[in-house]
């Protein structure tokens, strides 16, 4: 009888395989580092934005509140591209998300 070798998909990959992939686990690490800190400055950008658009608005000239609108849809894409990046980091790792 013949017997059958089965091999698991590239998404069942276990974190070791994905550190041979990526030269070390330090690539994730630093990936994941890069994911948090896009978030966390982009964070700090609206909330100056929002208050410079909305809570101090009268303060501000009309060109700084618009300004600070077109900011508050930049940074808020900016929080979503650095969540995408830490979730490839931790993917990466090894961590599975639900």
């Amino acid at each position: 009888m013949q017997t059958m070798t089965l091999t698991t998909p590239d998404y069942f990959a276990t974190p070791s395989t994905h550190a041979q992939i990526a030269q070390g686990p330090s690539f994730y690490q630093r990936v994941q580092s890069a994911g948090n800190i896009t978030m966390a400055i982009a964070v700090i950008g609206m909330l100056l934005s929002i208050l410079v658009g909305y809570t101090f608005a009268t303060h501000f000239s009309l060109v700084a509140q618009v300004a600070s609108h077109i900011a508050l849809i930049l940074f808020a894409t900016f929080i979503k591209i650095g969540y995408v990046v830490r979730c490839i980091g931790l993917d990466g790792l090894g961590y599975k998300q639900l």
